[in-house]
């Protein structure tokens, strides 16, 4: 298993701005990406 982390050894606690990064690297690794559900005019949209 191979486990990539797009955070530093400083980043001790999530903030909005560093779930917004995790995602978009793990978007960018993913060979595809299913939304289960979105809200119109939320983040995902």
């Amino acid at each position: 298993m191979l486990v990539v982390s797009s955070f530093g050894a400083s980043d001790r606690r999530v903030t909005s701005a560093l779930a917004v990064r995790r995602n978009e690297l793990v978007a960018a690794i993913a060979d595809e990406v299913v939304f289960g559900a979105v809200t119109p005019g939320g983040r995902l949209a």
